[in-house]
C-alpha cells in the first residue's frame, strides 16, 4: 500500500489498531489484568492490524515464500548485519571513551542528550522516512529526476531541523 501511495488507507488502520489496542488495555487494567492489559493489548494491536491489511491489500498480493534465492537473501542479511553491528558499536563507542576519561556523571548526562535527539530523529524522521521511500520508488518507476527530489526532501529536512532547534 505504501508503494502505491495509499497513504489515507494506512492512516485509517493504524488509528483502529491504536483505538482497538487503547480499549483492550484499559478494559484489562479496569479488570484487574494489571501489567498483563499492555501485553494482551499488543496482541490485540497485531492481530487488528493484520487482519485490516489482509483485507485492504490487492488480492495479486499473495507471495508464497520459497528457499529459492536463499543464497542471495543470506548474503544480503550477513552484509547487512554485519554493517548494523559495526554502525552500533561506533555510535556507543563515545559512552566508552567518555566514561574511561571524564567519569560515569558526564556519560549519564551525555547519554540523556543524545536520547532527546535520539527522539526527534526517530520520531520525526521515521514518519518522514514512511511517505519520502515509496515517493522516491515511484519518482525510480516513472524515471524521474530523482536528484531534484533527493535535494528538494534534504532541503525540507534541513529546514524543519533548524526551526526546531530555533524554537528549542
Amino acid at each position: 500500500m505504501r508503494r502505491d501511495i495509499q497513504f489515507t488507507v494506512l492512516y485509517r488502520i493504524s488509528v483502529v489498531c491504536s483505538i482497538v489496542q487503547t480499549v483492550v488495555s484499559v478494559s484489562l487494567a479496569a479488570l484487574g489484568y494489571g501489567y498483563m492489559s499492555l501485553a494482551w493489548a499488543s496482541v490485540a494491536n497485531v492481530v487488528c492490524l493484520m487482519l485490516l491489511v489482509n483485507t485492504a491489500r490487492p488480492q495479486e498480493a499473495w507471495i508464497t515464500p520459497g528457499l529459492k534465492e536463499w543464497r542471495r537473501i543470506a548474503s544480503f542479511g550477513v552484509q547487512t548485519s554485519v554493517a548494523a553491528i559495526v554502525t552500533e558499536i561506533a555510535m556507543n563507542m563515545n559512552d566508552l571513551i567518555l566514561g574511561r576519561f571524564l567519569g560515569f556523571q558526564a556519560v549519564a548526562l551525555y547519554s540523556r542528550a543524545q536520547g532527546l535527539v535520539y527522539l526527534f530523529h526517530r520520531d520525526m524522521m521515521n514518519a518522514v522516512r514512511k511517505v519520502a521511500f515509496p515517493a522516491f520508488a515511484q519518482a525510480v518507476r516513472e524515471n524521474k529526476d530523482l536528484l531534484k527530489a533527493y535535494l528538494l526532501s534534504v532541503n525540507c529536512q534541513t529546514r524543519s531541523q533548524l526551526l526546531h532547534l530555533k524554537n528549542f
